[in-house]
């Protein structure tokens, strides 16, 4: 039988691979909005500077469209590994035996916890519960459906001759 002690090693082994793969989504998110940003503004300057049809929007919007489902699978990736660390530290946290006699959760059982208030949130159905990758997949698709627009109409326009 597995010692409490054997335990706590297991948990600051998962801890550290949690926070390791947490702090890297973050990270590639951020790095994302930036390079999303950094292409938008670059459109957006083309577009102020109003020479006739903006041929370089259509490399951008294309760009912004490939950047975005790229990161797409990077997240993917990043959450898989998340959840893997999640479910790791549920398993110790249930091994470390943090409910009172009543079968009640104690206050250290933080994803224990939250994997409760997750299920309860989903099963209100007047309040949607938004999880970290439902918010980034929108910011992905929201952006990507922007790059092709914009690739679309400068290719449209440019065919047209206008």
């Amino acid at each position: 039988m597995k010692t409490q002690e054997f335990h706590l090693v297991e948990r600051e082994h998962v801890w550290s691979y949690f926070q390791l793969h947490a702090q890297q989504r973050l990270t590639t998110f951020n790095f994302y909005i930036i390079l999303s940003s950094a292409l938008i503004a670059a459109g957006a300057a083309l577009l102020k500077a109003g020479a006739g049809v903006p041929y370089p929007l259509l490399p951008l919007g294309f760009v912004l469209s490939l950047l975005s489902f790229v990161f797409w699978k990077l997240d993917t990736r990043n959450n898989q590994l998340i959840k893997n660390a999640e479910d790791g530290l549920r398993y110790v946290e249930e091994r470390l035996g943090l409910r009172d006699g009543n079968g009640l959760l104690q206050p250290t059982a933080v994803f224990l916890r939250d994997a409760e208030y997750v299920e309860r949130q989903r099963q209100r159905e007047h309040r949607r519960h938004w999880s970290y990758s439902q918010c980034f997949n929108a910011a992905f698709i929201t952006l990507g459906t922007v790059g092709a627009l914009s690739a679309i109409v400068v290719a449209v326009l440019a065919v047209l001759g206008r």
